[in-house]
């Protein structure tokens, strides 16, 4: 009977101390929006749930948090912002401060964006301010085996699927996403539907020599007696080829890239043992369309524009151009860059201005065919000197003051010992004077 009522007291501590120490229902954690906040100096990030949970942070000084949930950046550091929901349910969200500036929003060329298999393309972003210190983006893909992203943008595409693409600055608050989409199918139908001629180091037709297009599937193609040929009777789809020609036995090769923008003619060379190719893009459609025969109403491009005529930068500070074509709404042909003076700004085939040395540049940028041209004007702030230019000028600051300590200890040394021997000096032309009687 004991041994029985011992072990019912057993149970009954058991069954007391459960609900004492562990309640019955745990409450389940804090969901948050983000795990982790990136911010700059005097920027606000408002937290969705709001006054719905309380906030506590480990170090006031980094960041506040008020009762409505919007964190702000004080000093740069790091520090935890421990969030609570009225259930008793935790999360722990990390923030880090940076110095100086930073952008309060990320602009991006375009929130959708198809490929085809093996083809490349820049996604342009810009930070807003354009003055932000804190300027640098990163780019993620969620799923790098449909399509990778470098980090200067560039999108390569892989296989069939989608994607997203985000496009990060150095602040929670900017950040965008594209979504990829990688076919091929119907973008992989976009044909080449232009002409070409092939001429001999003479500048004389090559008539019936044999021409083949080298990519991810070859097209071969023999010239007309004038030279010439057509790439839609080929069915040639836009990408980038290598150009080979077996012509009096010798092979003569070069690359061309037959764009998405309706009809192109180029003309083929033969010099040496090379091809010098020259590729005009002669009409621009606007959109792409999977039949050859299919032509869009183009639109006429008459101009070319930049957001900004004037930026400044600091050295190692990056800015990304973004032109646009005019009439507004006009595909934008491709383009390309160039600096006046490389040595004060140099820019990237994408567009990105890069601040070398002190100085002023100019940005120049230009269609593909000549036509249209729009220009921006680079200032880029002198490099300040470094840690080791001060640390060298303290080191001879310090120098300079012992040798100045030394030389006044020496020289009150020697006007004492000069002070002194005048004064014995006086005293002994005294006694020569009145000599005793």
């Amino acid at each position: 009977m004991k041994k029985r009522f011992g072990c019912l007291l057993v149970l009954m501590a058991v069954f007391i101390g459960e609900l004492l120490f562990f309640p019955a229902g745990q409450a389940e954690a804090v969901v948050l929006e983000r795990n982790e906040l990136l911010l700059c100096q005097g920027q606000s990030y408002q937290f969705v749930h709001g006054a719905q949970y309380s906030y506590t942070v480990d170090d006031a000084s980094v960041v506040t948090v008020s009762e409505q949930g919007v964190v702000t950046a004080g000093v740069p550091g790091s520090t935890v912002i421990e969030v609570i929901d009225g259930s008793g349910g935790r999360a722990e969200c990390q923030v880090t401060v940076l110095s100086g500036t930073g952008p309060n929003s990320l602009m991006i060329e375009t929130d959708n964006m198809v490929l085809k298999p093996g083809e490349e393309r820049y996604l342009y972003t810009q930070v807003i301010p354009d003055n932000a210190q804190n300027n640098r983006i990163t780019f993620e893909s969620s799923d790098p085996g449909v399509a990778s992203v470098n980090n200067l943008g560039l999108i390569t595409a892989h296989r069939e699927g989608v994607t997203t693409v985000t496009a990060r600055g150095q602040s929670s608050l900017a950040e965008k996403s594209c979504v990829v989409t990688v076919s091929a199918g119907g973008v992989q139908a976009v044909y080449a539907s232009g002409t070409g001629k092939l001429l001999d180091e003479d500048g004389l037709p090559a008539g019936g020599v044999p021409v083949i297009l080298q990519g991810e599937q070859n097209y071969s193609l023999t010239t007309e007696t004038d030279g010439s040929f057509s790439l839609a009777d080929a069915q040639v789809p836009v990408g980038a080829y290598v150009f080979v020609v077996e012509w009096n036995s010798r092979r003569y090769t070069g690359k061309v890239v037959f764009q998405a923008r309706g009809e192109t003619s180029f003309t083929a060379k033969l010099s040496g043992n090379t091809i010098q190719i020259d590729y005009h893009e002669v009409q621009e459609t606007v959109g792409a369309t999977a039949d050859p025969q299919e032509n869009s109403t183009s639109r006429e491009m008459t101009g070319l524009v930049l957001p900004v005529e004037n930026i400044m930068i600091d050295p190692d500070e990056t800015y990304q151009l973004l032109p646009s074509a005019l009439p507004e709404g006009t595909a934008l042909p491709a383009v390309l860059y160039q600096s006046s003076d490389e040595q004060v700004a140099s820019v990237r085939p994408n567009g990105a201005v890069l601040g070398v040395n002190g100085g002023t540049a100019t940005i120049t940028v230009t269609t593909g065919d000549g036509r249209f041209t729009a220009a921006c004007t680079v200032k880029v702030s002198e490099r300040e000197s470094n840690e080791y230019s001060w640390l060298i000028i303290a080191a001879e600051g310090a120098v300079l003051a012992v040798v100045l300590i030394l030389f006044t200890v020496v020289y009150r040394h020697f006007i004492k010992q000069k002070i002194k021997w005048e004064l014995r000096q006086f005293k002994s032309d005294s006694v020569n004077k009145n000599p005793k009687d």
